[in-house]
This record gives C-alpha cells, structure tokens and sequence, in this order.
C-alpha cells in the first residue's frame, strides 16, 4: 500500500549539511525570532529619538599667533637678505621675551615680483618686473596667555612687519567636553520625558545613542604693522572665553 522511498544522494546530502548547521550554531530559529522582535530590526514597536546639547565656557591657558617679516628691494638678493637678517633678529627677541625656541616656526616663506604696469598710450607692452618682496611668516606659541602680548611687542620691535592672527587654545578639554555631554543628556532626557507624557506613553530602553563634541578654538584677525607699535609697553590683548559644545541623539522605544 505504501511505496518505499529510493534514497536520493541529493537529498542525503542537503540532510547532512542541515544537520551540521544546528549543531555548530550556524541556524538557530530562536535566534532569528529574538532579532524579528527588537525595536531596531524594523518592527512595529513605536520608537522616540530626541536631542540634546550643552555648552560648557572655559578659560584658554595658550595662545598662537602668526608674525610676518616683509621685506622690499630692487634687487632679490638684497631684499631676500635683508630679510633673513630682520627674521633672525625676531626670533632672537622671542626667545629673550621667553618664548622657547621649539615653540618658533616658519610657517611660510614666499617671494613675490613687484611689477610695473604701462599707462594707456603703451597697454601693448607687457609689465616689467621692478623690484622684489620677501615675506617669512612665524608660527609662535606661548604656554603663558599672560605673555602674548610681551612677546607680539618684542616681535614688532625687533623688525616685524605684521601680526596676522591670534589663536587661544585649551590644552585640556576633557573636563569640560564631560560637562558638556552630562548636560547634552540632562536636556534629550527632560524632551524626551515631556514627549513621552504629553502622548500618554512611558519610556522604554535606551536603543541607541549617538554624540559628537566640539572645542572652538578663537581667532582674532590682525592687520596690525610695526608702525606705531611698540615702545609703549606690552600690546594689550584679552583672550576671552572658549566654548566647549557636546550634541547627543538618543533613541528611546515606547511603551
């Protein structure tokens, strides 16, 4: 009444793969059925994602500034050693101002022509290349924010042309960074409560979270040349305050 199967070599093989799938733990149907259930796998379980930031003010304890050496003449040569003997001339007072000589750099050397254009009657005719400019810039950085300004006057009156900008920094935000992200939390906690209540809901777990910090650094743009500057006592400079800014996003499920 009953046929008797043939056993197929392809079906014996399919088995035995099969098999050695739930013994090494290669399938598991529990497994699968746990991740269909969670909130993150996409399943109808409502979910709440809210944001939160927090700013933390610090006080810098280092400063930057870029000073520039800028010298012009007919001849390169002379314009180029002109140059080299000024920008030797202000790192030597840097240092005598206190600011360590690994804490000078160049930060860029350039040379540029001077031209000289022809008037209308001779628009025909190409420039002609009248003299030279040599510009050295210097990185320095001083480790006391009190000292800047004694070190940007020594720079101007040993022969530096320019002051183009000023950088405060911490050398530690850590500290501050925590704060901030403690207090980024406090705020998504309070929105996502107030959500939560105002739809009649609970909050669930935390599924997911998400942060990103930043620390600006201040910068002060100065076009300010030795002209004028110096001999008057330390140039007056007021590094302010830096913000130290966290954002966190987190993901609540709702019940």
């Amino acid at each position: 009444m009953f046929r008797r199967l043939k056993r197929s070599p392809a079906l014996l093989v399919l088995a035995t793969v099969l098999l050695a799938m739930f013994t090494l733990g290669g399938f598991s149907p529990v497994q699968d059925m746990a991740l269909a259930d969670s909130p993150t796998s996409g399943g109808n379980a409502p979910t709440l994602v809210v944001s939160g930031a927090g700013t933390v003010s610090v006080t810098p304890d280092q400063a930057k500034a870029t000073v520039a050496v800028l010298s012009n003449d007919k001849l390169l040569t002379v314009a180029q050693e002109e140059n080299s003997s000024v920008t030797r001339k202000v790192i030597d007072a840097l240092v005598a101002a206190g600011v360590p000589g690994n804490n000078i750099e160049t930060a860029n050397f350039s040379v540029w022509p001077q031209y000289s254009y022809p008037g209308e009657k001779d628009r025909d005719r190409p420039p002609t290349i009248v003299g030279y400019q040599v510009r050295n810039e210097l990185n320095i950085t001083v480790n006391d924010v009190s000292k800047l300004g004694k070190a940007l006057d020594a720079a101007l009156k040993a022969g530096a042309n320019e002051v183009v900008n000023v950088y405060y920094k911490k050398a530690d935000t850590s500290q501050a960074t925590n704060e901030a992200l403690q207090k980024a939390c406090q705020e998504a906690m309070k929105k996502a409560k107030a959500i939560a209540g105002a739809l009649g809901m609970q909050l669930g777990p935390i599924i997911t979270v998400h942060e990103g910090t930043n620390s600006d650094n201040l910068r002060y743009p100065i076009a300010m040349r030795s002209e004028g500057v110096g001999g008057a006592g330390d140039i007056p400079i007021q590094p302010g305050q830096l913000q130290v800014q966290a954002n966190v996003t987190l993901t609540f499920a709702l019940k």
